[in-house]
């Protein structure tokens, strides 16, 4: 076979293909390690509060809540920050959940102070003072007793007084009933002063929580932020819905943190809430106009009257662009979450049901509800109030106005959120067959799904907004 000589072209293009593969990789190994050193840096502020508890320092209880606070906002941040479906909030989900797993942090022991999970031994019968537990105890039959008068140890048959001072102590009647009365499970030394107090726990607590193995104060942390989400931009937003929903699919704490993934979805769909026209999203057109308005002011200047009503017009568009960036949701600092729109809540919420349905679904099978100070958080909505007033927690009924909710956004096609709908309907009407658990209408969606596909083959049922009439002859709430 003849030798063919290769063009130095062909070989020149591998070598930039190889070249261009490593510096890709080496890249790629850069981000990710910049993306976990994010995370290191929260498990290392955790171990250095450990080790510092441990060993060092004996802290109180509004200097355990301040570092504690500050390890939170730390997570916050990068939750927030971090976009969804990112491996870096995985991460960060993994750490929670090892943390919450993790052993108590110790007390940290004071120099004279016995251990406090070892209680003092009582002494033994037999033990004399100066013997020790050398001291050995004689058997009851070669005892003999103080008022013998025999002798050989051969015992004599005790008083009626004896007797009866011995049932007494037995019963417990020989003294008054107020003396030396104590509570139940609480006991005291000779000097009055409580085991308890004597005795702290072994482990470092803070209001009845156990450091790092209850998470102490972090939904009270994320609750506060949940009630300023209308001072973060729209993707972030999304960022922190889907942060809780995946701590409440690792079943961190399912009772706090799903409080509030339903105050969210009340929020969203169960509040009447305005609807804005949808927007490009352009921001660089109001500041080219905004450059294009400064640059004509240069050109206008020295004109006179005309200048100056130029200047007012021009003021005053300023104005109105702000203001429909504000309800756009652009700038939305300083604002409730009661001014905000629809199209600015629902992506969060259906970022939300898409991270944690399953575990919806779940507690609105088991009927969760609320009680005391979380019950505000959780009552039900102004359109909502055909389930009952007094409703306060997950259940079905609610589960099935939320399907109902979003399935007329999709009815009416209302632009801007009719994707969002579709996805979060989908979820909705998805979870309950998928974990397990019988909900009214999921067999019937999930047969249309299957007819549409069949018929419009390529398309996806949740992504077409061309036909809807599979949707309407939905037998469904």
């Amino acid at each position: 076979m003849e030798d063919v000589k290769c063009d130095g072209d062909d070989h020149r293009f591998i070598q930039k293909y190889v070249h261009a593969i490593h510096s890709l990789r080496l890249i790629t190994e850069m981000v990710q390690d910049i993306e976990g050193n994010k995370v290191r840096r929260i498990e290392s502020a955790i171990d250095k509060l450990t080790v510092r508890y441990s060993f060092f320092v004996t802290p109180s209880d509004a200097q355990i809540r301040a570092d504690v606070e500050l390890v939170w906002n730390m997570v916050y941040k990068l939750a927030v920050r971090t976009s969804f479906n990112n491996q870096c909030q995985e991460a960060l989900v993994h750490l929670l959940v090892c943390v919450k797993h993790s052993p108590p942090v110790p007390r940290l022991k004071k120099e004279g102070q016995p251990p406090p999970s070892q209680k003092p031994r009582k002494p033994n019968l037999g033990e004399k003072k100066g013997q020790g537990s050398k001291a050995k105890v004689k058997p009851p039959s070669t005892c003999s007793s103080s008022n013998s008068s025999q002798s050989g140890g051969v015992p004599i048959p005790p008083e009626e007084g004896d007797i009866k001072g011995r049932e007494e102590k037995k019963s417990g009647t020989s003294l008054p009933k107020d003396a030396g009365a104590v509570a139940e499970g609480v006991s005291t030394r000779l000097d009055g002063v409580s085991n308890e107090a004597s005795n702290p726990p072994s482990t470092l607590q803070i209001d009845k929580m156990t450091l790092w193995q209850d998470l102490p104060y972090l939904d009270v942390y994320l609750l506060e932020k949940f009630t300023k989400l209308a001072n973060l931009p729209l993707l972030e937003r999304c960022n922190f819905a889907f942060f809780v929903g995946r701590m409440i699919s690792a079943s961190i704490d399912d009772y706090k943190f799903g409080l509030l993934a339903l105050w969210l979805i009340r929020e969203a769909l169960e509040k009447p809430r305005t609807l804005n026209e949808v927007y490009s999203g352009d921001e660089n057109k109001d500041e080219e106009s905004e450059a294009e308005e400064t640059h004509t002011e240069g050109k206008k200047k020295g004109k006179g009257k005309k200048n100056g009503k130029g200047k007012a017009k021009r003021n005053g568009q300023k104005k109105q662009n702000q203001q429909q960036k504000q309800t756009q949701g652009h700038n939305v600092n300083g604002k409730s979450l009661d001014d905000l729109a629809l199209n600015d809540l629902l992506p969060p919420c259906v970022a939300l049901i898409e991270s944690c349905g399953k575990k919806l679904a779940e507690f609105s099978k088991k009927n969760i509800t609320y009680k005391g100070e979380n019950k505000k958080w959780a009552v039900v909505g102004k359109l909502a109030k055909a389930i009952g007033e007094d409703e306060a927690g997950f259940s079905l009924k609610r589960w099935m106005y939320w399907r109902t909710r979003l399935k007329s956004f999709i009815r009416y096609g209302l632009q801007g959120i009719v994707y969002d709908a579709r996805r979060a309907l989908n979820v909705l009407c998805n979870a309950g067959r998928m974990s397990g658990i019988r909900i009214p209408g999921d067999m019937e969606y999930f047969q249309k799904v299957v007819r549409y596909r069949i018929k419009h083959k390529g398309k996806d049922a949740r992504d077409t907004n061309d036909d809807l009439q599979w949707v309407e002859d939905w037998v469904g709430p």
